[in-house]
């Protein structure tokens, strides 16, 4: 190994390493908010089985709540240990789903790729506030894509690979299919069409699949029956108005197409740039990588499509996994280009973009924290049963910024607001003089 490729090997494990530990700080300084105060108020008073089965009923019961509600019996304690080992799984996934094998850290290829996605889903896709700092949407979203990319990354574990599919066993595979369509719904949507791809191409091929992939597969289609049915998810379609007619079902397209460009739209910019070089540079290759990166891409679109079909335009959140799509093939189309150097020019703009980011961010964490101590102390010390408490400094400034807070509001009706006050046992709380939020270009239904 000569002194240039060591170096270029060194600086990614280096970012990867940096960025954990960014990822690690953010997340003890960032505070509970939103439904966290509700959930574990919610777990305190009547514990887990019944607010497991009450979020079944009435409410979107997703996978990764159901590990929310786990780690929330220690506040946010436990999530503050655990965020960076979820981030680094949700990596590693999105590596076994695109490139079908684990990755060797002793590879400066697959370092590069790792530290290209880890860039990508921590600071540079959708809205990292939401799906890496905030706890709930954490877990939801990040390790809810994080199981669904192992289950299909170990279903398509190429034969020659079949020892280490093996340390997945049947029941193991049946559970995590199980659990993989269980976690977010347009994932869901797109692993159903993967599963029909497996069926058509396993019948086309006359070729029987591995029993383990067979009853991961099962799984799968179980999970998809059980989210699907769920009482709660007709609830809450009925509350959000998501049981509408056709006509109000494709006036949502627009919105939700700005919104899949606008959570992705840097690593649009990666995908173009390294498609372009790679066209330049070698045809050939351009023309084998296509299928797959544009079945990426298509995938991508598809999956959103279940928005539409659902007749919502949800939180920028929600659009990680079609990002992290995009991000596949952005990461296929670069690892194909010959030439380390333009690789490494590629790779380098994804993680130069995450620590500009990292670093103009420092001063909101550091904002955030001692907002966040403050009021806890006033909480504390005071006796009144009904408070009103300073708001939050940090608020959405412009369309770029990468951490900020959505407090709560100055009406204690607030469902926000009131979770809030059952978590801190009071009889209402709410915020005065809250700063005013920046115009943008496109609202959201939260």
């Amino acid at each position: 190994m000569n002194m240039k490729f060591s170096s270029g090997h060194i600086i990614y494990l280096m970012f990867i390493l940096l960025a954990v530990l960014y990822v690690t700080t953010g997340s003890w300084v960032y505070p509970m908010q939103g439904d966290d105060f509700a959930f574990c108020a919610a777990l305190r008073d009547n514990g887990f089985a019944a607010t497991v089965w009450n979020m079944y009923l009435t409410w979107t019961l997703r996978t990764g709540e159901v590990f929310n509600f786990l780690l929330l019996y220690g506040d946010k304690t436990l999530f503050n240990i655990l965020n960076p080992l979820i981030q680094l799984f949700l990596v590693w996934s999105l590596f076994l789903f695109g490139f079908r094998k684990f990755p060797d850290w002793k590879n400066s290829g697959d370092c590069r790729v790792f530290a290209f996605l880890l860039a990508v889903s921590c600071f540079c896709a959708a809205r990292p506030r939401d799906t890496v700092y905030w706890m709930t949407g954490a877990m939801v979203y990040s390790f809810g894509c994080a199981l669904w990319f192992t289950f299909w990354g170990v279903i398509n574990l190429p034969r020659p690979a079949e020892k280490k599919r093996r340390c997945f066993n049947g029941v193991c595979l049946f559970l995590l299919g199980t659990a993989a369509a269980c976690a977010i719904e347009n994932a869901m949507a797109a692993g159903l069409l993967l599963l029909l791809w497996h069926c058509i191409r396993a019948y086309r091929r006359k070729e029987f699949p591995p029993v383990g992939n067979i009853v991961g597969l099962s799984g799968y289609l179980t999970g998809a029956v059980v989210s699907a049915t769920a009482p709660g998810r007709w609830a809450r379609a009925a509350n959000e108005g998501a049981l509408s007619g056709i006509a109000e079902k494709l006036s949502t397209v627009f919105e939700v197409a700005v919104f899949w460009g606008g959570s992705a739209w840097f690593v649009l910019l990666l995908l173009f740039a390294a498609g372009v070089v790679l066209f330049i540079r070698d045809r050939n290759k351009f023309k084998e990588e296509l299928p797959v990166c544009g079945g990426l891409l298509a995938l991508s679109i598809l999956a959103d499509a279940a928005f539409v079909a659902g007749g919502v335009t949800p939180a920028v959140r929600a659009y990680l996994f079609s990002s992290l799509l995009i991000a596949l093939a952005a990461a296929r189309m670069l690892e194909s280009i010959s030439g380390k150097n333009l690789k490494d020019a590629i790779a380098g703009l994804a993680v130069f973009y995450a620590l500009i980011l990292m670093a103009t961010a420092v001063p909101d964490f550091l904002a955030i924290r001692e907002d966040s101590r403050n009021r806890e102390d006033m909480i504390s010390r005071s006796s009144d049963r009904s408070l009103t408490v300073p708001a939050h400094r940090t608020v959405r400034r412009s369309f770029l910024q990468y951490i900020w807070i959505e407090d709560h509001t100055e009406d204690p009706s607030n469902p926000f607001n009131q979770g809030a006050a059952k978590f801190y046992r009071l009889d209402s709380i709410r915020i005065k003089n809250a700063p005013e939020t920046g115009a943008f270009c496109f609202k959201y239904r939260s």
